[in-house]
């Protein structure tokens, strides 16, 4: 029999990478009685490899909502530029293959489960059916439950010819099809990465280095942590995930876990030949409105069809959308797959990263309900090289070379007049593609209201980011986003800017449309891209942040503000000088990298460069800022918690977890012996719905807290 005394815990203070605090404080942790260990934890998603019976932590989860950011409007102008093909050597073969599964199977059995509740998930799919504005939306966010015995402190090897083979299988029930976050932490560039539907019908192969290399993309990797790789989409309710070592390398090399899915209640690929794609599935085909043009009536179009691709991307936070995208060509005919697209679509590199495009999507003839068999889909994502909301483009570079017979478009910056005709190419509803037309109106200045909509005002030529089309025959709708603009410039089409929004649909055809001016958009930076000469390369440039205390780091010109942006592309051989502002309380102990010392940090951007900013607090130790040094607490995650001084309830320190970011988290943990009672204090001051502090005992979680709060007494029995 061991009896514990009331044992006080003081503060403990959590903030994401956004600046959000979270507050928690333990106050009374009453354990008395006989037994064995139990175990709490407060965090956001389970954490692997957690021993400590009792933990708190928190998650930081994108507060990035699905957008639907415009009221559509999509349309696109063909100019009969000549068909570029690609020089065979340039292109890589699609990473879609045959599987070839590794280990014998008796059947499926998920280690991992999208839970949620049915009446829950179909109330959330009809309201994201409902939404016609903007990007189209075709995928929820789920998060993954273990299932059937599973945890996340280890991967199960098996020994083979060519060295060690893991597999985890993923269930998500109900889905069309789904992708799948992988949470980086560790992986060897000679390790293979297989995503495959269990009865092998097909298969995507990555390698470790081509994993690293998209996830030194993102912005901010949390130390310890590369991020979030998403798998492309893969048809069906349930997913393979394999990992190859080849023989030399060893399984603590390897620290990769499934975090979240998209779950596709809509298939990127509708009407593709595929055997496990359902009938149901297939009749999505011809799901935008009845007064949208088929683009193959129209012979004058047929030489530029080929540009424009159908994009589907997930965001961070596990939602799928469709706009549209059109391929152009540069200056110096480099053939450099540049996708222009729009910037509510588009504007993070993580988005960017998971880019699927479609390629030939249209009828298979002039009103037929088929789909052509010429469609091809790559996968691969891309670089995001620039995106701004004033004209709202955003301009890709894809990593994986268009097909064979895609057209490299041409473009204009030369500012169009009143009343001059306009044509337009665009995939309403994620739809096959469609053709409108019709005059430019004038110009005008637009900004987001929030929800999915936008105000405009009047303006001229001179003053306008966007051109105001009326057209007279089609219409646009939800996935017409993006999609490019085109005008005569010379005798020939070319693209003079891409689909914001607009009031337009089958029940309003008079309503207009917002383009994205090229002339604009070229002047703000798409000329370091389509002028295709060496004074126009560019090199990113990458700043992380570490230590154990908060902090931001910004650039001169602007580019980099880390919090939210650590990763931009600079014209070669600029000078980027970086600034570091420590956070209250904090100190700001240097640069390492491509700098170093506690001042400006200058950087030569004659290369890729990557900086790291480290900022600390004082070292208090957890046990003295909980004022309870009888036990001994242990802490993890991707940014640990510390002792500080800053912020107290209880005596004059706390502890705080490190700068997490989106879909980070940080826990803390201790052993006590039950039965008894936990009581204890907390409070939090972050995003309601996306920043948690959960409390968990013995792995099962007990309460969690969100938003912005008081101090609130908590107790709970062992």
């Amino acid at each position: 029999m061991l009896t514990l005394d009331e044992t006080r815990i003081g503060a403990i203070a959590l903030f994401s990478s956004r600046g959000l605090a979270l507050w928690l404080v333990l106050a009374g942790l009453l354990i008395s009685g006989c037994g064995g260990g139990s175990q709490s934890k407060t965090e956001g998603s389970e954490l692997p490899g957690l021993s400590a019976p009792l933990a708190l932590g928190t998650t930081a989860v994108s507060a990035e909502r699905p957008d639907a950011v415009i009221h559509v409007a999509g349309a696109y102008v063909p100019p009969p530029v000549p068909h570029a093909q690609p020089d065979a050597a340039r292109l890589t073969p699609d990473q879609t293959q045959r599987a070839r599964v590794a280990l014998a199977k008796t059947g499926f059995v998920p280690q991992y489960v999208a839970a949620e509740d049915s009446r829950e998930l179909a109330l959330s799919i009809e309201g994201a059916r409902s939404a016609r504005e903007g990007a189209r939306q075709i995928a929820l966010p789920r998060e993954l439950a273990f299932a059937n015995g599973a945890s996340a402190k280890s991967l199960n090897w098996q020994k083979q010819a060519s060295g060690l083979v893991s597999e985890m299988a993923v269930a998500v029930p109900g889905a069309a099809g789904a992708r799948i976050a992988l949470m980086v932490e560790k992986l060897p560039d000679a390790a293979k990465l297989r995503v495959f539907a269990p009865d092998g019908s097909v298969e995507h192969v990555f390698s470790g280095k081509e994993v690293k290399a998209q996830l030194q993309l993102l912005n901010a990797p949390v130390k310890g942590v590369m991020g979030q790789f998403w798998t492309p989409y893969i048809s069906g309710e349930q997913f393979v995930i394999a990992l190859d070592l080849p023989s030399g390398l060893a399984p603590d090399e390897v620290r990769i876990s499934p975090s979240r899915v998209s779950h596709f209640f809509e298939p990127p690929a509708a009407g593709l030949p595929d055997a496990r794609v359902s009938g149901l599935e297939r009749a999505k085909v011809g799901e935008s409105g009845s007064c949208n043009i088929d683009a193959n009536c129209y012979p004058q179009l047929s030489g530029l069809a080929p540009g424009v691709a159908r994009i589907s991307f997930t965001k961070e936070t596990g939602a799928s959308f469709l706009c549209t995208g059109s391929l152009l060509n540069d200056r110096g005919l480099s053939f450099t797959p540049y996708l222009l697209t729009a910037n509510h679509c588009i504007s993070k590199q993580s988005e960017a990263s998971s880019v699927q495009t479609f390629w030939f999507y249209r009828s298979a003839s002039c009103g037929s309900p088929q789909l052509s068999p010429n469609t091809v889909t790559r996968s691969g994502g891309a670089v995001l090289l620039f995106n701004t909301s004033q004209t709202d483009v955003s301009l890709l570079r894809l990593n994986t070379a268009p097909p064979p017979g895609v057209t490299y478009l041409g473009w204009g910056v030369d500012p169009p007049s009143a009343g001059q005709q306009m044509s337009a190419l665009h995939h309403p509803s994620g739809d096959m593609l469609k053709a409108a037309f019709g005059p430019l109106r004038g110009w005008r200045n637009c900004t987001s209201s929030g929800g999915g909509t936008f105000t405009c005002n009047s303006a001229t030529s001179a003053t306008g980011a966007f051109s105001e089309i009326q057209f007279t025959a089609g219409t646009t709708e939800g996935g017409s986003s993006g999609s490019p603009l085109f005008t005569n410039v010379n005798g020939s089409l070319r693209v003079i800017g891409q689909l914001y929004g607009g009031t337009s649909n089958c029940s309003l055809p008079d309503g207009t449309n917002m383009y994205g001016r090229m002339d604009i958009s070229y002047n703000l930076g798409l000329s370091r891209f389509l002028e295709g000469t060496s004074s126009f390369v560019t090199f990113p440039l990458q700043v992380q942040r570490s230590g154990n205390a908060g902090g931001t780091v910004t650039s001169t010109p602007a580019g980099i503000s880390c919090g939210s942006a650590c990763s931009q592309h600079f014209q070669a051989n600029s000078v980027v000088t970086l600034a570091a502002q420590p956070a209250v309380g904090a100190t700001f102990d240097g640069w390492s990298g491509a700098c170093s010392g506690t001042g400006a940090c200058v950087v030569n951007l004659s290369q890729a460069r990557a900086v790291t900013a480290t900022f600390s607090q004082p070292f208090i130790a957890l046990s003295t800022a909980l004022d309870n040094p009888s036990l001994t607490f242990s802490t993890g995650g991707a940014q640990p918690f510390f002792g500080q001084s800053q912020q107290a309830l209880v005596g004059t320190s706390s502890a705080q977890a490190g700068a997490i970011g989106d879909l980070q988290n940080s826990q803390m943990s201790t052993t006590v012996t039950g039965p008894g009672r936990v009581s204890f204090a907390w409070r939090t001051s972050s995003e309601q719905g996306y920043d948690y502090l959960r409390f968990y005992v013995n792995n099962v979680p007990q309460s969690s807290l969100s938003g912005t709060s008081l101090w609130i007494t908590q107790s709970f029995v062992l």
